[in-house]
């Protein structure tokens, strides 16, 4: 636990940090000698910040009344006091390409690897698993027990690839998937059906709780359509 006097002398600190880099170059420039951290998009009904533990309301109201290049007073967040400046100021909609350049790049230079991954196992022309393993040098793994109500392969989450091997002959090499974690080839060694069911209460109670969800995402499609604008986030 901080003492009052170092207390106090870290939060003369950013008062002067604050004081002395009132515009985004100086801020820029001073700020990385400090604890740097971008947040990446912040919305006007946030309550916290990207980092830290703790409400910091204050921190985003300030940030929509403010201008771009605004430099912010002292905040404590986390018991940690905070300087903020607005990079930017994104407009209402549909993001231009430089606000989502990094996210679109991940995904154009996921889909190229898959494209480049897909092509050397159709080129390989295998006859099973273990031939294309041979082919590629790569090893041929395993998953059991991959179902509907559980789409991971080996850990991560592939549901493109689980309802492919479902849907399989067994003994047959796939052509190459598309996964969240690579490019697949698989070969259904058995499916077993499950049991049938006899109670189909369970199901039925699930099925009237998406219903009911469905009805309240029909409510805000409703005040979508209506253009209401919620100011609440201007007071509170």
């Amino acid at each position: 636990v901080p003492s009052p006097e170092t207390e106090k002398n870290i939060y003369t600190a950013a008062t002067s940090f604050a004081a002395d880099n009132q515009t985004a170059e100086k801020f820029k420039t001073s700020g990385a000698k400090l604890h740097a951290h971008t947040i990446a998009a912040l919305k006007k009904d946030a309550y916290d910040l990207e980092g830290l533990q703790g409400p910091a309301r204050d921190v985003v109201k300030w940030a929509f009344n403010g201008k771009k290049g605004d430099v912010s007073p002292v905040y404590t967040v986390d018991k940690k006091h905070l300087v903020a400046m607005i990079e930017d100021i994104r407009p209402k909609g549909l993001p231009d390409l430089d606000a989502v350049r990094e996210v679109v790049k991940a995904e154009v230079v996921k889909t190229k690897k898959y494209e480049l991954l897909a092509k050397k196992i159709t080129d390989s022309k295998a006859a099973s698993a273990d031939d294309l393993a041979a082919k590629t040098g790569k090893q041929v793994t395993e998953a059991q027990r991959a179902s509907f109500g559980n789409p991971n392969v080996n850990g991560s989450y592939e549901p493109k690839v689980v309802a492919a091997a479902l849907a399989s002959p067994a003994g047959k090499l796939s052509q190459p998937i598309q996964g969240n974690a690579g490019a697949y080839a698989i070969q259904t060694t058995a499916v077993q059906d499950p049991p049938k069911a006899s109670d189909y209460g369970m199901y039925t109670f699930q099925l009237k709780q998406k219903l009911m969800g469905k009805s309240r995402d029909a409510q805000e499609v409703e005040k979508k359509l209506a253009s209401i604008d919620d100011n609440r986030f201007d007071f509170f």
